[in-house]
């Protein structure tokens, strides 16, 4: 069955993930895209590998990235997965995409 998307709303458009699968990213570009979503205010979904060696797809909204007393590159984050504020390595991220931001126009409460 057809669907007409033409005449619908924008915000009524089922929206399906259309994020491109990055593979295997160098560390500077990694940290490059964490920069770019952190002053876009995006959020970004990662495939973090975590201590034990295993590796997991999570969403995160960077709020700050730092540096330790050792050089150390630190990243903040709220991982939507979890629910709650986390630390994270950018060197064990393996890959990063930054989500689109959508014009205000599009979202719900534009619609009044």
């Amino acid at each position: 069955m057809a669907v007409d998307h033409h005449r619908r709303p924008r915000w009524e458009i089922p929206m399906f993930n259309t994020r491109k699968r990055t593979v295997r990213q160098s560390s500077t570009r990694v940290l490059a895209d964490l920069i770019r979503a952190s002053n876009g205010k995006r959020a970004a979904t990662i495939t973090y590998v975590d201590s034990d060696g295993e590796e997991t797809v999570r969403t995160i909204e960077i709020h700050d990235i730092r540096t330790t007393a050792t050089g150390r590159v630190v990243v903040g984050a709220m991982c939507r997965m979890r629910g709650d504020m986390r630390t994270f390595y950018p060197e064990r991220v393996t890959s990063c995409t930054v989500h689109r931001r959508f014009p205000w126009k599009w979202t719900r409460s534009a619609r009044g």
